[in-house]
């Protein structure tokens, strides 16, 4: 009987074993979670009292500085003076570059802490030896 469990065991193993083995040339492609800036859908009228309190500098993850003003009825963000972008309020604490180039989340919490996030397109660039490296969305958490 021992004999006949140890049988069973070993083909369920060898069969798992098997199927674990990828045939040269195969490969498995993972989608990873998509950066990207949707223009908005539904844009959220936000009056200059509901933006007055979102109206300061934050400072990234990476050290950059984000910047939320308005002129007039007009709401901007920029990001260490690399060009204002008019933003629209798309939920309670959500806003969204009109050019697709910003979407952030801010939470104002008790206290005078923040939190949030920021994706943000940076832009193509060069390095020094020629290489060219594309334009990528990139995710900063606000501080």
């Amino acid at each position: 009987m021992n004999k006949l469990i140890l049988a069973s065991l070993l083909s369920v193993a060898s069969l798992a074993a098997y199927s674990q083995t990828a045939n040269p040339g195969e490969t498995v492609t993972v989608p990873g979670h998509a950066l990207r800036i949707d223009a908005p859908t539904h844009v959220r009228y936000m009056n200059q009292d509901e933006f007055y309190p979102y109206k300061a500098t934050y400072t990234l993850a990476n050290g950059q500085e984000l910047t939320l003003t308005a002129r007039g009825s007009k709401m901007f963000a920029e990001v260490d003076e690399l060009g204002k972008h008019q933003i629209v309020a798309t939920g309670a604490h959500s806003f969204t570059a009109l050019d697709q180039q910003l979407q952030m989340t801010i939470n104002l919490e008790p206290n005078d802490n923040v939190t949030g996030e920021l994706l943000m397109v940076v832009p193509e660039s060069s390095i020094s030896d020629g290489t060219v490296i594309p334009a990528r969305t990139v995710s900063l958490a606000v501080r």
